[in-house]
């Protein structure tokens, strides 16, 4: 508006001095056009100025950097906080479901589990399939959280057959090394999560020393212990494990201190690697495979098998919790 009025004064200048005759303008009407847009940009200017310093203000109140807001937050300033703040370690971390435990609702206390697929894993993931076995030993301590997690009492796990003995050197003592390294590490974490451990085995004495020496020492120092229960079965094979009972029971007999007739199947029961443990309710193979592989085949007679076509390293409380869901759904009748 100034410019324009400006302009007009010196075309009446130059129009004077040329003798041309103008219309007169309206001076007042220009200078109350021109006075009424500075007051409007002003007072636009002064809003985004008070919106800038307020928006500021608010960022810094949220991060603790000034004293300009009151110090009680809002819902939507906590939100901000939570996306805006530039410390992301001090975020609040985020609520987690919490799930409700499925295992006493199914009325599971004993859990068993062929522990497969570890070679399969290490070739497809880690290139080489001896690096599975390692991995399939942090799966066994997830899957200890997970059991304990679902209300379940006891988990007994195949670790390592008295078939397995056939393999190669080479894989052999990758097995050993990681059987002493994983004992070691799982006896820390049992004695601070209350947790016992007892080695079930028909053949120790095929075992090298020093991983005897560790399984050992884990059993014993865990043995007080009764928040959760893991038994672990090593070099171990159900027929093996039924045969040495039977001889047992017969070098008794011999002796006259069994007479014949009073064997049965919870005398036969008292003589297994397994004693005074619990029939698993579940037994769970990992991989894909559906057959018992010479594992509890006394104990699982009236167990309800499950099988997964993931393997081991990769299963998750997730997945035993569809076993779970599984199981429940089943009727168990034992041949009534």
């Amino acid at each position: 508006r100034f410019c324009a009025l400006w302009a007009v004064v010196r075309r009446r200048s130059d129009a004077g001095a040329m003798d041309v005759e103008m219309r007169p303008p309206d001076y007042q009407q220009l200078l109350a056009s021109g006075f009424a847009e500075l007051y409007f940009v002003g007072i636009y200017s002064v809003g985004a100025l008070f919106c800038v310093v307020s928006v500021a203000s608010v960022l810094l109140s949220l991060l603790g950097r000034t004293k300009l807001l009151p110090t009680s937050r809002s819902s939507l300033q906590k939100a901000a906080l939570e996306v805006l703040t530039l410390r992301p370690q001090e975020r609040r971390p985020r609520r987690r479901k919490v799930l409700k435990p499925l295992g006493p609702e199914a009325a599971v206390r004993h859990v068993a589990v062929i522990m497969d697929g570890n070679r399969r894993y290490g070739k497809r993931e880690l290139g080489d399939g001896l690096r599975g076995h390692e991995a399939g030993g942090q799966a066994l301590s997830r899957f200890i959280e997970a059991c304990m997690a679902e209300g379940l009492e006891m988990l007994t796990v195949y670790a390592f057959s008295t078939e397995n003995w056939r393999r190669s050197a080479r894989e052999l003592e990758a097995l050993m090394r990681v059987l002493a390294m994983h004992s070691r590490e799982m006896r820390k974490k049992a004695l601070a999560r209350g947790i016992r451990v007892r080695i079930c085995s028909t053949q120790p004495e095929r075992l090298p020393a020093n991983v005897r020496s560790c399984l050992e020492k884990l059993e014993a120092d865990t043995q007080g212990e009764e928040a959760f229960q893991v038994n672990i079965c090593v070099s171990y094979g159900g027929r093996d494990e039924i045969a040495r009972a039977a001889k047992r029971i017969a070098q008794h007999v011999a002796k006259r201190e069994i007479a014949p007739e009073e064997v049965d199947e919870e005398m036969v029961g008292r003589f297994l690697t397994t004693a005074g443990l619990p029939d698993p309710e579940l037994l769970i193979r990992t991989s894909g495979e559906k057959r018992l592989s010479n594992f509890l085949l006394f104990q699982c007679a009236y167990s309800e098998l499950v099988f997964i076509d993931r393997l081991w390293p990769e299963v998750d409380r997730g997945d035993l919790r569809d076993v779970l869901k599984e199981y429940m759904r089943r009727h168990r009748r034992f041949g009534k």
